[in-house]
């Protein structure tokens, strides 16, 4: 009877880290899709803006528009935008975990950021980190 149990326990165990490893890995596709999402949304904000269309409808008021239309919190809109300025290359491949790149944003030298977007990527640190 002690080997059955045993090997029940060994059963749980491989069970538990299977959740875990799986639990890991749906959340860093999340956070990729995340990533992308936001700095498509921030792509395409930027790309309008720099067209001028309907400058003389929302003005300098695009971002709070486009907030209130799409039901998004306006920080979340300005920090799309930001992110896809700040970020053009480390985006597409969905390495940089948004939350890293949302505080990275508030760095304002654009090297030391960069630098630190680097070490986040090779160090694959979470936000914690």
């Amino acid at each position: 009877m002690s080997l059955v149990k045993s090997d029940y326990l060994v059963l749980v165990e491989k069970i538990r880290k299977t959740l875990v490893a799986g639990r890991a890995r749906a959340e860093e596709a999340v956070d990729k899709e995340r990533t992308r999402t936001y700095w498509e949304i921030g792509r395409d904000i930027h790309h309008y803006s720099l067209h001028g269309r309907d400058r003389a409808k929302y003005g300098e008021n695009l971002l709070e528009t486009l907030s209130d239309d799409l039901e998004l919190s306006k920080t979340l809109v300005y920090d799309t935008l930001s992110f896809y300025r700040a970020f053009p290359i480390f985006h597409a491949r969905g390495k940089l975990p948004w939350t890293c790149g949302r505080l990275l944003l508030r760095i304002k030298d654009k090297k030391q950021r960069l630098s630190l977007a680097n070490k986040v990527l090779r160090k694959k640190w979470k936000t914690r980190q």
